[in-house]
């Protein structure tokens, strides 16, 4: 019995063995509780157990069918050719005319005149000549149309500006310092005797007179500027005294050798005009230097060349030894002699009208004047000159242009189309099997 048990057990286990690998599982075994010593221990207990049934269900499943085309329809690209007409590319010769202008040179006679500039040197020349003779032979130069001997501007109550005008070592700046208001005053540089010259710029001092201008000297023994240059720089130095009004003190020196009053004069008349004639008071200074004969020769020497000029006030500056020392001046002198001089000084430029500025009438303004004169009054000069003139004409050139020669050419390019696409798909088809399993009852 016992035999016979232990074979029907292993039937079983053989038929759960092949259900499991068809169901991936254990049915009999699962279900069967067995004792870890059934088939060991003799004394088991003996229990009573029924048999497994087998148990089928029917199962769809999928399982591969036969491959079917599918076709889809769209639009394809393809390569075809066609025929171009191209163009190519060259240069060639050609000969073109166009009108055209040229600079031809051609010799002409012209007419011209100088410039004003070219007269410039020559009306200075006549100008000065002029005043020289003047000077020598004693006439008077009227002036300008339109001026007169006495300014508007100028009465007698109005305010005037001396200007010391002479040759260099005259005593100028001497007298500037004996002028002063006081010993404060500042006084100008003035010769050491030595006879070389001193003043170099025109300064504007203050005195007892009213304004004064200490100006250069005629003929600088240090051969810093001309006369004339001297003269232009008064020029200048007046028209910035800010004063409308001027009178002159013309100065010549008795110790000197040589008589510069001519000079002087021509000097002054060539910068500032013949009128301011009337302006001016004649200073014979550093008498007594030589002797009394010497001294008389040259004052009758003085007034004889102011009655040439029709020049009517002249002082001699005759201050004493004592007073020569400038370092007081004359306001403050215990002296009488120099008091009475001094009042003589200011009745003779009382006497005398001022010239106002609007009046001078400086070298330039006569230069220019007689320049233009001058240029007016020449003859039109011929002269052969060549000129540039436009030509027109007509002018021929070759020039390379550009052409283009057609040709046909057979090129691809892409082309579109209608078709369709197929392609193997594969099936799928569902299958009805039976599947069996042990099942414990």
């Amino acid at each position: 019995m016992a035999l016979s048990m232990r074979v029907c057990v292993l039937l079983l286990l053989l038929v759960d063995s092949l259900e499991s690998k068809k169901l991936g599982r254990s049915c009999f075994l699962s279900s069967l509780p067995l004792a870890s010593s059934w088939f060991g221990n003799p004394r088991r207990r003996r229990s009573r157990r029924r048999s497994p049934i087998q148990v089928c269900n029917d199962v769809v499943k999928e399982i591969p069918g036969e491959a079917v085309q599918l076709c889809n329809p769209t639009t394809m690209t393809r390569t075809s050719f066609k025929t171009v007409t191209k163009f190519k590319k060259g240069k060639r010769n050609v000969t073109r005319y166009e009108n055209a202008t040229r600079v031809v040179t051609k010799a002409t006679e012209v007419e011209y005149k100088l410039p004003l500039e070219d007269f410039w040197l020559k009306a200075k020349e006549e100008i000065i000549q002029a005043i020289q003779e003047d000077l020598r032979e004693g006439r008077i130069r009227a002036p300008p149309a339109g001026t007169g001997s006495r300014s508007p501007f100028c009465g007698d109550s109005e305010a005037h500006a001396l200007i010391l005008f002479g040759p260099s070592q005259s005593t100028k700046s001497t007298m500037v310092c004996q002028l002063r208001k006081s010993m404060l005053e500042k006084c100008p540089a003035v010769g050491d005797g030595s006879g070389e010259s001193v003043t170099e710029w025109p300064e504007l001092f203050d005195s007892i007179l009213g304004p004064l201008l200490d100006t250069p000297g005629c003929f600088d023994t240090k051969l810093r500027f001309t006369s004339q240059e001297a003269a232009q720089r008064v020029a200048v130095a007046v028209a910035e005294a800010n004063t409308r009004c001027l009178k002159f003190l013309v100065f010549d020196s008795m110790a000197s050798d040589t008589m510069r009053l001519r000079d002087t004069l021509l000097t002054l008349f060539t910068v500032f005009g013949v009128q301011i004639r009337s302006s001016i008071v004649v200073i014979a200074s550093r008498p007594n230097v030589k002797s009394p004969l010497e001294d008389a020769k040259r004052l009758e020497l003085v007034r004889k060349t102011l009655e040439e000029q029709e020049l009517n006030e002249l002082v001699v500056w005759n201050i004493s030894r004592e007073m020569r020392d400038f370092s007081v001046p004359l306001v403050e002198a215990a002296s009488g002699s120099e008091h009475f001089l001094l009042d003589k000084l200011k009745n003779s430029l009382q006497r005398l009208p001022s010239v106002g500025l609007s009046e001078l009438d400086d070298l330039w303004n006569q230069t220019y004047r007689r320049a233009q004169e001058l240029c007016d009054q020449q003859i039109p000069r011929t002269k052969e000159v060549f000129v540039d003139l436009n030509e027109s004409y007509v002018r021929n050139f070759t020039e390379e242009e550009p052409y283009e020669i057609p040709y046909t050419e057979e090129v691809p390019y892409e082309e579109k189309y209608e078709g369709s696409k197929c392609e193997l798909k594969n099936t799928k088809k569902s299958i009805v099997v039976k599947e069996c399993r042990l099942q414990s009852s």
